[in-house]
């Protein structure tokens, strides 16, 4: 069984036949400097066991049937992801009593740690 969902990601050019042999195809080439932006429209479960870790990346794929959408970065060293909203923010549930979810938050700033990191291996500036 399948469950497909829209994703994409932004990489170093080099690094893109990477991502084209998972199915993902060069949407824009002027993204940044040496940055290239990607897609799969058809992402089977936003290829989550299969995305590299050695290498440096982000993006965001949109729900499936059985998980939200997420925003995803990898450093070279690592990958994290993180739930978002469909306005593409990032997201800490919240309990009953108005506590943010411990798990959540700290997924969160991992994320963020990440992510800059992996904008700055990829030479992309916080717009």
């Amino acid at each position: 069984m399948s469950d497909r969902c829209y994703q994409e990601l932004r990489c170093k050019k080099e690094h893109a036949p990477i991502f084209e042999k998972m199915g993902f195809t060069v949407r824009d080439e002027a993204y940044a400097p040496g940055v290239v932006e990607l897609v799969d429209e058809e992402a089977n479960y936003a290829h989550y066991n299969d995305m590299p870790n050695d290498i440096p990346y982000l993006g965001w794929h949109g729900a499936g049937g059985e998980y939200g959408p997420h925003a995803f970065a990898c450093d070279g060293k690592g990958y994290v992801d993180a739930g978002m909203n469909s306005n593409g923010e990032l997201v800490v549930r919240v309990s009953d009593r108005g506590q943010p979810n411990r798990a959540d938050l700290k997924r969160v700033r991992e994320y963020t740690t990440c992510e800059k990191r992996a904008k700055k291996a990829l030479g992309i500036k916080d717009r």
